[in-house]
């Protein structure tokens, strides 16, 4: 006889999915650069919250009357609650894909970048694993048992060894009573995370897509992701001092010499992972035209279109001027050489 798995396994990768999309999706330093992608995988979330709401009603009544006949109707019914659960992974994990071929969202975090190319780049064991044999689970014609194929999803790093994808087939006990109130609560709380995920993927939509016209009239196609002009972590570190940090993951910088500032987007170098500071605007504070110094102009240029923000350049040179100048590196006087801004 199969060796039955614990309760806790049971949908355990939903959690575990979310908790992925949760990260790439949400963080305050993510960029979006195609929101219709964020939007579809909202929508899948919200189809697993509501097959795991009914799944949780399944499984908590169990499959066998009273009388000891079972309910093939109710084993029919949840069977199919699992097969569109199904559907929506394998449409996540291909959405996902798509994120991370074409670099469309692009989280802060390093280590969840690794983690994501690694489970779901088009041509990963992982991915491929998952859309050819995962399955949710299927309950047994007698009622008294749920089977299920899964790919668990390995967080960490360190632990990865090949390309392997590990394939675990587990069984759950259903008819017990005891049985079915432990599944009760492992199920809860994926409704929970679940939950919880969808939520905070419709809370940022709803504050930072910045227009229906995103949605409707996207660049479906965008070209790779191109950073402009970026600072990694090390040399910020090494050769900038920090001014000020702003809304939206926005930071301003000066070098050591105190000679030009930059204001730049907090994120990561697609290509590598490594986190920085992709530049916006670079000034120099050091006006040595004397005809200009009584005007106090500071030269500006930009580096980088708009893709990594979402503030306008107006507002860019806004927040760049006032943290300049509430930090003493400018005087309140001090204004842009307009004819030198370039915004693209």
């Amino acid at each position: 006889m199969k060796q039955t798995t614990s309760a806790p396994h049971l949908l355990r990768e939903l959690t575990e999915l979310g908790n992925l999309v949760f990260g790439m999706f949400t963080g305050p330093h993510v960029v979006v650069r195609h929101w219709p992608v964020y939007y579809r995988v909202y929508v899948e979330v919200d189809g697993l919250c509501r097959e795991v709401n009914r799944l949780a009603g399944h499984l908590a009544r169990g499959f066998i009357r009273a009388d000891d006949t079972v309910d093939a109707d109710r084993i029919a019914d949840a069977n199919a609650c699992f097969a569109r659960v199904d559907g929506h992974v394998r449409t996540t994990g291909a959405l996902l894909a798509d994120v991370v071929r074409d670099r469309l969202v692009i989280p802060a975090n390093p280590t969840l970048v690794q983690i994501m190319d690694r489970h779901f780049a088009p041509e990963s064991q992982w991915y491929r694993g998952v859309q050819a044999h995962y399955r949710s689970g299927c309950v047994a014609p007698d009622g008294r048992t749920l089977a299920r194929t899964v790919l668990p999803i390995d967080p960490h790093p360190a632990r990865w060894g090949g390309d392997e994808a590990a394939i675990e087939q587990q069984q759950f006990e259903l008819a017990p009573a005891y049985a079915r109130t432990l599944n009760d609560r492992t199920i809860r709380q994926v409704q929970t995370a679940l939950n919880q995920v969808y939520a905070a993927l419709g809370g940022c939509f709803v504050q930072r897509c910045p227009s229906v016209g995103a949605l409707l009239h996207p660049r479906s196609t965008p070209g790779p992701a191109s950073m402009g002009f970026f600072y990694s972590a090390r040399t910020l570190h090494e050769e900038h001092e920090p001014v000020r940090d702003l809304p939206g993951g926005l930071a301003v910088y000066v070098n050591r010499d105190h000679t030009f500032a930059t204001i730049g987007t907090r994120g990561i170098r697609p290509a590598d992972g490594t986190p920085g500071l992709i530049i916006h605007v670079t000034v120099d504070i050091t006006e040595e035209d004397p005809a200009k110094r009584p005007a106090r102009f500071i030269p500006a240029q930009s580096h980088h279109n708009g893709e990594y923000t979402a503030a306008s350049a107006d507002e860019l040179k806004t927040l760049l001027f006032r943290a300049l100048i509430d930090a003493g590196l400018v005087p309140p006087g001090a204004g842009f050489d307009d004819e030198r801004w370039r915004y693209f």
